[in-house]
């Protein structure tokens, strides 16, 4: 079953620092794994990623309980919460409005720019720059 999700990045300890990594490691930490799941993260704006999970129901139940993993639906209208929260990331309103609450055009939207991100390793900051295009490969 595969299903969207809009995910934070978290800083975590790693070695003698820190990692930035997406939240959905919460749930599916290594693949391959015993349930048979897997995800691919895109980092979009506002310090996030939109991840598609391929996961049993089983999985997908655990990870829609994390008020940090929000399900982006596959079929019907996109909530008007959802799209706040798209705002929130450093998408204008405009662009939540073109994308008329369809799901793919909502997906097509948070996958269309992301931030230039840095963490200061002396505090632990995260440093959120300008927006940048991505890139898609021809």
């Amino acid at each position: 079953m595969v299903c969207w999700y809009l995910c934070p990045y978290e800083l975590v300890p790693f070695r003698d620092g820190v990692a930035r990594r997406c939240a959905m490691a919460r749930h599916i930490p290594s693949v391959p794994n015993a349930d048979g799941a897997d995800w691919q993260e895109q980092e979009t704006l506002g310090n996030a990623a939109l991840v598609r999970v391929d996961a049993p129901a089983s999985v997908q139940a655990a990870i829609t309980k994390d008020p940090d993993c929000v399900l982006v639906p596959d079929t019907g209208a996109v909530s008007g919460a959802l799209e706040a929260l798209i705002e929130l990331l450093g998408f204008s309103a405009a662009e939540v409005r073109a994308a008329g609450g369809a799901p793919e055009r909502i997906r097509e939207l948070l996958l269309s720019a992301k931030s230039a991100v840095s963490v200061n390793p002396a505090t632990n900051e995260v440093r959120i720059g300008a927006r940048q295009p991505i890139r898609k490969s021809s």
